[in-house]
């Protein structure tokens, strides 16, 4: 047996010309979609502590179920259910949708994100006072 399209149907095994007449027995089955991701998306450059909701498109659970992940999460962090990605440290990383159990094995999809580093400044110096029409290089 073949599937050849996602639905369900019967099995049937059928024996002819035997004595008492014909008989047949059958069993359901149900064909279900080869699982797959079509894309991942969402915002980068994010900053530290910055936050972002990935998304997919083109998802087939082919009776799996999906999951977020990150591949580095010194540098990201993802909420597993909804996608949500928070900035930890400066770098690059993947975020990675996956589907494990469904039809064709684990499938997976992913976006890289960067993550900048916060802007700071430590101090500002200069001379002080400056007689009209010095100048100071700050």
């Amino acid at each position: 047996m073949t599937g050849v399209a996602v639905g369900t149907c019967n099995i049937i095994y059928t024996i002819t010309g035997g004595c008492g007449g014909t008989k047949t027995a059958q069993q359901s089955i149900t064909i279900t979609p080869t699982a797959s991701i079509t894309s991942v998306t969402g915002t980068t450059p994010l900053c530290i502590a910055g936050t972002a909701t990935y998304t997919t498109s083109g998802v087939v659970l082919g009776g799996g179920t999906g999951a977020w992940s990150s591949s580095n999460i010194a540098v990201a962090i993802v909420n597993s259910a909804t996608g949500l990605v928070t900035g930890v440290g400066a770098g690059t990383c993947n975020i990675i949708y996956t589907i494990t159990g469904g039809c064709g094995g684990t499938v997976s999809a992913q976006q890289s994100i960067t993550i900048t580093p916060t802007a700071s400044i430590t101090s500002v110096t200069g001379t002080t006072p400056l007689c009209i029409g010095a100048t100071a290089t700050y």
